[in-house]
């Protein structure tokens, strides 16, 4: 007879929304994008995407907004007894129409350790079109193991990934480790985001 259950390696997905200046963060991302365009253009960089590092010292709604973010961290942290965590890193994301970004992980910053959380905030993202989910896929070997015809019904247990839909004000945070994409943006605006990594 069982009559227990313990639950192990959970991987989580944490959700909310961030009140913070979108209309000066989105006017700083433009100036970010351009800036590198203008000067980093000849460099090859041939992504179908731009992607560029803010610079805290630059504009107070990005120190606003990491404040906002800190709190959130602290309280993931403490959630699942670990230590406050400190910014890595944080950047914007433009994804033109007909974009999309490929599996990856955020194990790496810099060439150093990598990031244990990483996480993304939706600054310009229509709900009602389809610009991009963000989807968290599973790194274990379970899709080897489920056929289909056995689910009775889609659980956690059993889905081989996790998909939520672009929406402005959105946060998402997750564990670094987790594979993570962004299917393609297929409205006819660009979709902003911004990112960030969280470590020791």
């Amino acid at each position: 007879m069982i009559d227990g259950r313990d639950l192990w390696f959970p991987n989580y997905v944490w959700t909310g929304q961030l009140d913070v200046d979108k209309e000066a963060l989105k006017t700083y991302s433009d100036y970010k994008i351009k800036d590198k365009w203008d000067n980093d253009r000849l460099l090859g960089d041939d992504r179908p995407w731009s992607s560029v590092d803010f610079v805290l010292e630059e504009c107070i709604a990005v120190v606003n907004m990491v404040k906002l973010l800190d709190e959130v961290y602290a309280k993931i942290c403490e959630e699942i007894g670990f230590r406050p965590v400190q910014l890595y890193n944080i950047w914007v994301n433009k994804n033109p129409p007909g974009v999309e970004n490929p599996s990856h992980t955020h194990i790496h910053h810099a060439g150093t350790m990598g990031a244990l959380f990483s996480g993304v905030y939706y600054l310009d993202a229509d709900k009602d079109l389809d610009q991009g989910d963000i989807v968290f896929e599973r790194n274990d070997q379970s899709a080897m193991h489920i056929p289909q015809q056995l689910k009775t019904q889609n659980t956690p247990y059993n889905m081989p990934e996790a998909r939520y839909k672009s929406a402005t004000g959105d946060l998402y945070c997750f564990s670094s480790w987790i594979p993570h994409r962004v299917t393609k943006n297929n409205s006819d605006k660009d979709r902003y985001s911004i990112s960030f990594n969280y470590g020791v």
